[in-house]
């Protein structure tokens, strides 16, 4: 690779003048027009990429994000996956380099967060959910100088003084909800495993002068396995009870609660159409191509880079939250 020393052997000129140059900070420095030109295109011609080590020494930064990734959702459901692939892509964007770290308890997350004031991070992302301990230490963390953006699955940040990038969970719930309604359905259970989401799919019944019937709202609270859902459906149809529609809170219990009217004799969606939250991967391969609501994480991820540069740019700007739209993957299901 060419350096600043073969562009001023070349040119016959002084390595201090390539430099100021190449990174455009010329100061008193006089020189040719036709001399500057001429070094930026030998600079081309050989090839010549600036040390990204040297450029973050220049500007007292390390070009290195720390993010550490609480382990969210189901297994199988690709959550962190698609949170981890959004947040890596736009950490490129911007030249950053990731230092990520997917931790399975507090007693890690903290082990990590002690790292962080050691100057080698910029600033840090941290997703999915943190415990209050956790929360003490991010806020000593940002009162030293740390800038921090959450990527969590809710809509209000933890702290002001940490910007969060999230997930309305009662728009979730909504949108779930919305489009059975749209659909035809007319009595719908609900799986009751968040109350938010729970809410959201409320709101859309009572707006459509729908009755939201206490007898087919299921007791799940966060319950969002296969056997929730199959034990929602088995109970319902046990008590005689009849419905067109069915919201479930993961994709999981949409699956079972699927499993269970196909195994009782009922048509999905002829006889009851389905909607599951998460879109996971296998929604397509479910025993009925299920619909989905999923939390776009992948632009939660892409988002909480954004933020964070702009945290790490411009400290003394605020930042305000914002929530990313989820959307809905519409399948046989429905």
């Amino acid at each position: 690779m060419a350096t600043l020393r073969d562009i001023a052997a070349r040119l016959g000129v002084s390595e201090s003048l390539v430099s100021k140059v190449l990174r455009g900070r010329m100061g008193t420095t006089k020189a040719r027009p036709e001399l500057i030109e001429a070094i930026r295109r030998t600079a081309e011609e050989l090839g010549y990429a600036p040390n990204p080590a040297a450029q973050a020494l220049v500007r007292g930064r390390q070009d290195v994000i720390g993010v550490f990734l609480r382990m969210v959702g189901q297994g199988g459901t690709a959550q962190n996956e698609a949170l981890a692939k959004g947040i890596l892509a736009q950490a490129r964007r911007h030249n950053q380099r990731l230092l990520i770290n997917f931790c399975s308890d507090d007693e890690e997350m903290q082990m990590l967060c002690s790292l962080v004031g050691r100057n080698i991070l910029d600033g840090l992302i941290v997703g999915g959910f943190v415990r209050e301990e956790i929360f003490r230490e991010l806020l000593r963390l940002r009162a030293e100088g740390t800038p921090i953006v959450t990527a969590m699955t809710g809509a209000a940040p933890l702290s002001p003084e940490l910007p969060n990038v999230g997930i309305d969970q009662r728009q979730v719930g909504r949108l779930a909800a919305a489009h059975l309604v749209e659909r035809g359905c007319r009595r719908i259970g609900l799986l009751c495993s968040m109350d938010e989401r729970t809410g959201g799919c409320r709101d859309v019944l009572g707006a459509a002068g729908l009755p939201v019937c206490d007898e087919l709202l299921w007791p799940a609270r966060y319950n969002l396995t296969h056997r929730a859902g199959a034990e929602a459906v088995e109970h319902w149809l046990d008590g005689g009870l009849a419905f067109d529609g069915l919201v479930a809170q993961s994709d999981e219990q949409a699956v079972g609660a699927m499993n269970a009217l196909v195994n009782r004799g009922l048509r999905v969606p002829d006889d009851v159409r389905v909607v599951g939250i998460d879109d996971a991967p296998y929604c397509d391969f479910a025993i009925v191509p299920l619909t989905s609501v999923s939390h776009n994480l992948e632009a939660v991820g892409r988002q909480a880079v954004d933020m964070l540069m702009a945290a790490i740019e411009r400290p003394s700007e605020p930042l305000k939250s914002i929530c990313v739209e989820p959307m809905l993957h519409v399948r046989a299901s429905s």
